[in-house]
Parts: C-alpha cells; structure tokens; sequence
C-alpha cells in the first residue's frame, strides 16, 4: 500500500465547537463522501432561458472546460479537514484521503501521533470500515449501504468524485437546458441521466472564468438531497482543484465543510486501495 507521511495538529478549540479524534466521529466521513440526504424547498436560483448565440457560448465554454481536464491525472491525493456544524452537534477531524476515477476513495484517520486510528475504502462498490484500535473492520456494499440508510441510490451511482473534485464528466448532450443565474454568478445547466430524460443535477458553471461552482444534486424523486459550493480553488500543473467545499441542505441546519490541503497529482491504481486486514480482526459483512 503506498504511504505518506501524515501530518499532526495541534489547534485550539472554540467553544461551541468539538475537535474530535473519536474514531466514531471519523466514521462519519462515509456519509460526508458520499454525501448525505435531506430535500429542500428554497426558490430556484435560475432565471430565464439562453438560446441562440448566448446558449452557444455557455456550450463552447463548457466543451473546453470539460476538454481541460484531460491534463488532469485521474488520481490524487490530500490532507483534509472536516467539520461538520448544525444546531444540534458540532465537531471536526482531519485524515488523508487518496482519490482515483472512477470511483475509488481511501481515507485514513491518524491519531497525534500519525498512527491510523480509522481506514475507510471504497472502490464504488464494496466499502471496508476499518478501525485498527478495537481490531474490527466492517465491509458491505455500498448500493445496501445507501437502501439501509433511506439514501438516494445517485450517491452511489453518481459521478461523487466529480463532486468531490468540482469537474465534469457529463457531456453536452446531456445538458437538457441552460438558464441564466438570478445573481449574474453564471449560467445554469440541467444535467439529465444518461438513461432517461430526468434531471440528476444542476451545475453553476462560469463561463467566463470555465469552472463549477455550485451544484444541486436531486435524489430518484427529483428532490434536492444536497447543495455543494465551491468556495476556493487551487491550481495544479494546470489542472483546477477544490480547495474549500461547502454541503449544505443537511439535516438540523447541518453544513459540512473540507478543506484540502497539500493537494498533488499522483499515479495510484485500484491495488493502491486494497487493505490487508490482519489476522485477530473481527469481521462483520453487511450485505
């Protein structure tokens, strides 16, 4: 398994918030990567409908941006902070995490002093929880996983690296129309599912600047399950990476916030994300 040297923190606490190495608390990161759900009703940020010359901007404008990111590696990795804020518990953690397209993610939790205290893995399909202090590692399959938790099948279906990372894969003939933001912030597309007319997403896409910065994700009843702003970004041998992201529309008024630093290309590949598990682990299977 490839390492890295995992950093250690020391930082002050404010009062209303909990910095917390709790591997319980760090097994929230499953939810926060493959997002979590609750609908919301607020106004539609969209204004009127782009046609002729206007629309065909926005289109050429995306078409690039979705070309530029071919210089970009489809793997990378981070140093990530987390915290999470409603009005019933607020907390916060930091851990590692390596990504590969289309779907492979690994994080790692490490204690002060930089020994794994929890591993999460995913390849998109098959999840394995693993937490090295009580010796035990919890697998299942994701597409259960999102049915036993009442979440939308699209978070484990769903391009979730593209959100992570704030790209696109959609092409343009999947964008069933584009409409004008009421904040002049951009333009409006409505991505649809590649197997029906239904719209998964909507994407604030700049034009001017060619990058994301907003998403709406919508679950298998056309509800909004999720809202991901991208607040700062970072350049990386030409390649655009998220260096804030907000998930809002949470329940209890909750906001997730990460914060990646030390971001870098890398050359990973799906043996990367396998994890022996030693022997003496307990081993729970959810199917």
């Amino acid at each position: 398994m490839r390492t890295r040297k995992l950093r250690s923190k020391k930082r002050s606490m404010r009062s209303a918030t909990v910095r917390s190495q709790n591997p319980a608390a760090s097994g929230l990161l499953l939810p926060v990567l493959i997002l979590l759900t609750l609908c919301s009703c607020a106004k539609t940020p969209w204004t009127s409908l782009l046609e002729g010359e206007p629309k065909k901007a926005v289109e050429t404008s995306y078409m690039d941006f979705v070309a530029s990111q071919e210089v970009c590696h489809s793997s990378w990795d981070a140093e990530v902070d987390i915290r999470w804020t409603s009005s019933v518990r607020n907390f916060s953690f930091s851990g590692y995490c390596q990504v590969l397209e289309p779907a492979y993610l690994k994080f790692i939790v490490p204690n002060p002093l930089g020994q794994p205290i929890r591993i999460i893995v995913t390849d998109g399909t098959i999840f394995k929880d693993i937490d090295p202090v009580k010796r035990a590692v919890v697998s299942g399959d994701m597409r259960s996983w999102a049915i036993r938790h009442e979440l939308p099948l699209s978070l484990v279906n769903g391009t979730w690296l593209d959100w992570i990372g704030g790209r696109s894969s959609t092409p343009i003939q999947q964008i069933a129309e584009i409409r004008l933001d009421s904040e002049n912030r951009g333009a409006w597309l409505s991505i649809a599912s590649t197997d029906s007319e239904a719209i998964q997403e909507y994407i604030l896409f700049n034009w001017e600047q060619g990058k994301i910065t907003e998403r709406i994700l919508l679950d298998d009843s056309d509800r909004i399950f999720a809202t991901l702003a991208y607040v700062e970004w970072q350049d990386s041998d030409q390649c655009l990476f998220p260096v804030a992201l907000s998930i809002g529309g949470l329940p209890f008024g909750g906001k997730i916030d990460l914060r990646f630093t030390e971001i870098r290309q890398s050359e990973f590949e799906p043996a990367d994300f396998n994890v022996d598990i030693p022997r003496g682990f307990h081993s729970t299977w959810l199917p």
